[in-house]
Order: structure tokens, then sequence, then C-alpha cells
């Protein structure tokens, strides 16, 4: 099934790229790996994505049928590596890298194959809170010393944001020379449509701990007891489920919930406000939907992102981390239907650009 993709099939000369991502199960790096091969095929390029892991639901029906599709089942990153090896699998001369965990190890790959391919590292989060998060031990310690004696060592990096681009600077040493920022391309299928708004307040992401869901769990209930009629959904699945497990056994008619969709433009369109309460983000694909949906939003201003998305007091507003209960005096302010403004996304033909200036560089 075709992608939301542009551009004429022989603007550019066919070249190789393999596009290489742990899954492709419903998540804002999967989607945007995804976004990437319907652009990049659509730009002349011969397609490929490889990964490792299978999800049982998936951005797969999604995917332009001309991008080639390719599952090297492995129970770990490691041990991908290990079967490419095995399999003496033939990576294409550029290949997309979808972390850095992955970046650093097809970089090992290539290293003992002794092939010149290049490498571009799409990098997903905001580094040095990432790493910082991880659990002590001897996993977080290989990871973090990988992390900063390699990564800085791939051909081209590209970073969701400018704040981004400054972290993978000061943290990992990168040559800022190398690294391009390509805001996240928002799906053609996100777009804006009258309906009513039954919706008093929308969330949508993993149930983590990186999407801080104790604090949403706070926010949630604040707004409750201010206003026992407040309609909140919230669409997504974790190992933080159990926060929302006890709202909806406290407030069953409040708040609705569904572990996933396939429209979620459908319920940006219905909710009134979009809210997210992350610790760290790359590029929070969620605001820049909503927003594209003339949905406001109101988020912690974490790192990073959400201030290079939101424009404090016009379309959305900005909370200190993690001041609840101004979290809570905003999200009724953007009730109050106070702000309406411009729309801050990147469209694909922009993006298709982008990735090619990238490519020609190398």
């Amino acid at each position: 099934m075709d992608g939301g993709s542009v551009g004429s099939i022989n603007q550019y000369p066919e070249k190789k790229i393999d596009l290489v991502i742990d899954s492709l199960g419903l998540g804002g790096a999967e989607r945007v790996c995804c976004n990437y091969a319907n652009i990049l095929v659509d730009k002349g390029y011969k397609v490929r994505i490889i990964f490792f892991r299978k999800s049982s639901d998936s951005y797969l029906e999604f995917i332009n049928n001309k991008v080639e599709v390719i599952l090297v089942e492995s129970s770990s990153c490691p041990m991908f590596i290990v079967n490419l090896i095995k399999i003496k699998f033939n990576l294409s001369d550029v290949i997309i890298t979808f972390n850095h965990q992955i970046s650093i190890l097809i970089r090992f790959y290539i290293l003992c194959s002794r092939t010149k391919k290049k490498i571009i590292a799409r990098n997903v989060n905001f580094l040095s809170s990432d790493l910082k998060q991880r659990k002590f031990g001897i996993k977080k310690l290989l990871t973090s010393l990988s992390t900063k004696l390699f990564y800085r060592n791939m051909n081209a990096y590209i970073a969701q944001c400018n704040a981004m681009k400054e972290d993978m600077v000061s943290s990992c040493g990168i040559d800022i020379n190398k690294i391009s920022v390509v805001y996240n391309p928002v799906s053609d299928s996100i777009k804006y449509f009258e309906t009513t708004k039954d919706i008093d307040i929308l969330f949508v992401g993993r149930l983590s701990n990186q999407k801080g869901i104790e604090y949403l769990s706070k926010i949630i209930r604040n707004i409750i007891e201010i206003n026992d009629k407040a309609k909140i959904f919230i669409i997504g699945k974790g190992d933080k489920y159990s926060y929302i497990e006890e709202l909806l056994k406290e407030f069953p008619l409040n708040i609705r919930y569904l572990e996933k969709t396939d429209n979620v433009n459908f319920f940006y369109n219905r909710a009134k406000l979009t809210i997210l309460t992350s610790k760290y983000e790359g590029f929070p694909n969620v605001l820049a939907e909503s927003l594209k949906a003339k949905t406001p939003v109101v988020s912690f201003d974490c790192k990073s992102g959400p201030s290079e998305i939101i424009e404090h007091g016009v379309n959305g507003y900005l909370v200190p981390c993690y001041d609840t209960e101004l979290f809570v005096q905003y999200v009724f302010r953007a009730l109050s239907g106070k702000i309406s403004g411009p729309i801050l996304y990147q469209n694909e033909s922009n993006i298709g650009k982008e990735l090619n200036l990238i490519i020609d560089k190398l």
C-alpha cells in the first residue's frame, strides 16, 4: 500500500539505500522510518527496510510496495549483527540507522566486512538524557562508553531538532558540521476536519518512564478534581499501564482508554487539547500531529523538541518540568479557547530534498 509520498520517480538517478531499525512496531521512530522509506523510493532510490524484531502491530501496511522489507529475526541488536555476519548479508552503500546502538553495531559490522559503506545515524532521543535514564548496570556502562567512544565515527547524522543537535555535540563530541537538522515528517493522513469536539484532553504515547506517566496521572487527577465532567482519552500501551489502570478504576465516567488505534487523526480532531508529560524527547511527533489537526497542545518544556514546536501562548503552552499545578492551570487556559495560532510541521517534499542533500554529501 502506498505511503504519503511525493515527487517524481525519475527526479533523481536510482541509488540503493538501506534503513535499519529494531522493529516496525507502532512507535514514533518506526513511523518516521516508514515515512523516510516512502519518500526516498519516490525520489528514485531503491529502498530496503531491514529490522530484527517482530511486533504484533506494525506499520507494514503503510509502506510503499516498492520498498523491500527484510526481517532478520534476532533476540537483540548484538545478535542481529551476529546473524548478519552468519548469512553474509550485503548492506547497501548508504545506510540510515534509527538509534545510536544500531549505528555503533552496524559500524562494527562494516569494519569486520572491510567494506566502504556510509552510515547516516538518525538520533531518536535527547542523547544525554536517554543515557542517564537507563537502569544502572553493566549494560548501561557499556552503552554509555560505546556511545561516547564510537558514535562520533559515523559519516553523517540527522538530529530531529536544534536542541538535539547541540546535545549530540556536547555529550558525544560529534563534529557539528556532520549533523543536519531534519524535523520529522507528519503523515498526509493527519489533517484537520470539522467534527464534534467531544474529548476535552487527549494523551497519545507509550506508557513508559520516558513519557512521565506518573506526572500524567497526577495532572489528570487534579483536572477531574476541578472539573468532574472532564472527558479524557488516553491512547498507548507500556510498562507503566498500572497508573492508567488506577485512573480507570477511580474515574470510569471521565476516562476512556485504547491500547492502539489505526486512525489517530480521528482523535486529534475530536480533542480540544492534546497534552505531553515527557521527561525528555527527540522530536515529539504527537505535538506536530496535533497542531496539524488544528488542536492546541500543552507540554512540559522538556529536552528536546517541544520548545521548537510550541509558540507559548499562541498554539499551546510550555510548562517548566515537572510543575503539575501550573500544567493544570495551562490546561484550563487552553480549554478556554484563547489560543489559536500557526501550525509547525514539516512536509514530505522538503524532507525528501533534505535527505537527498545529506546523501549527496557523503
